[in-house]
């Protein structure tokens, strides 16, 4: 049932993801050369370089344009400019795609994250519109087969021996690769200027930050199995039954947010720490085998937990809303620390520090404040240890920076 339930969790959370979309505002160019503003599906660098959907200003409808429909599209919060182009790929098949602009100069930068290949690929196009391709090779792959990739590179860089070794010599990746182009036309452009069709880091719209903590404390309902005292070999006590037992409960996490595939969809990870105890007078009227005789009469036991469990799963936040609801389920890993100790007899039993695997769903509400937002959360969780399960029903208030 509990593998049921998450399925169906996540397969909930995979259909949301696609059917919502992430809006920025950005223009359209037409193939007439138009401007159009308005609002612009913000995805994934490959869904991007595939589809434009775009919602003009002071219209409902959207419009998904392909490759090759319009000359291109920009989001104007962080700069970056996708264009149309047909670019030679595999055996020499044209293909029409959206590549990122992403260096304006006498050489010009592109930028083609691939859904169909393990590495991306830049393409360099001279002042003539002669365009060439490389791609994001790691360092450490043979040195004949790096040299292949840059061939081309070389061969339009030659003006520029500072280019050459930054390609070379640095991993090929987004960062180097335009500080390699942007020291091209530094070098070379008669006027030495060039523009960087991104806006830098530092002004990263804050849309973009992708990662929230969390602070939280509450209690917890911890439910035991009824024989969960019996904790000597022979079992000789007769517990009565037990139905939970409260525990404090802090939880502190992180949730990371994949605003580009879907607006409200985050996996999250949760470190919780639950401690309980509870006073017991158990009557004791049993055999005991090792010590061959009866005895009668009660005990005062009190028993003591500590529980670390990890939390690592999936969720969603509707962040459209006032008052911002969530779910998220997953799994969980747990280590229990256990003390029962019988006060007349100085008698005591301990146990835990076992790794136990268990699972866990959640719901609850943000609240947002100017800076952050109060969050109120449930869980229900379990976890097997040995031949006991054991459930936790968790309420905290807490604060997301």
């Amino acid at each position: 049932m509990k593998h049921i339930f998450l399925s169906l969790l996540f397969l909930t959370l995979c259909t949301m993801g696609k059917a919502q979309i992430n809006l920025r505002e950005g223009y359209v160019i037409t193939l007439a050369g138009d401007t159009l503003h308005g609002d612009i599906d913000y995805r994934t660098d490959i869904i991007n370089a595939e589809q434009c959907v775009f919602r003009q200003n002071g219209k409902n409808d959207f419009q998904t344009y392909k490759p090759g429909e319009i000359q291109g599209y920009r989001f104007l919060d962080n700069g970056r400019y996708y264009i149309s182009k047909a670019i030679h790929i595999d055996n020499n098949r044209t293909k029409t795609v959206f590549l990122e602009y992403v260096v304006r100069g006498q050489m010009s930068l592109y930028y083609w994250n691939r859904r169909d290949a393990k590495d991306n690929t830049y393409f360099l196009e001279d002042e003539n519109g002669k365009m060439v391709s490389f791609e994001d090779v790691s360092l450490l792959t043979n040195r004949d087969i790096r040299r292949k990739n840059l061939t081309e590179a070389y061969s339009f860089a030659s003006r520029s021996e500072k280019t050459q070794k930054i390609l070379w010599e640095k991993a090929l990746t987004r960062e180097n690769v335009t500080k390699a182009i942007v020291t091209f036309n530094d070098d070379v452009c008669p006027e030495g200027q060039c523009e960087i069709l991104e806006y830098k880091k530092r002004i990263t719209p804050k849309e973009d930050h992708v990662a929230q903590y969390s602070l939280r404390a509450g209690f917890t309902l911890y439910s035991l199995p009824d024989n969960y005292k019996k904790v000597m070999a022979n079992d000789c006590y007769g517990f009565p039954e037990q139905s939970s037992i409260p525990a404090m409960y802090v939880s502190t996490g992180i949730e990371i947010y994949m605003k580009r595939l879907s607006r409200g969809l985050f996996c999250e990870l949760n470190a919780d720490y639950m401690h309980g105890s509870e006073t017991d007078v158990l009557q004791r009227d049993n055999y005991i085998k090792n010590q061959q005789y009866f005895k009668h009469g009660t005990e005062e036991w009190k028993l003591d937990f500590h529980d670390l469990t990890f939390r690592l799963g999936l969720g969603y936040h509707w962040k459209t809303w006032v008052v911002q609801p969530r779910i998220s389920g997953g799994m969980s890993y747990s280590r229990l620390w256990e003390s029962y100790v019988e006060k007349s007899e100085s008698a005591n039993y301990e146990s835990g520090g076992t790794l136990n695997i268990g699972a866990y769903v959640g719901t609850g509400v943000v609240i947002p404040l100017r800076h952050g937002g109060i969050t109120l959360d449930y869980n229900l969780g379990a976890t097997k240890y040995d031949e006991r399960k054991i459930r936790r029903n968790s309420i905290a208030i807490g604060y997301q920076f």
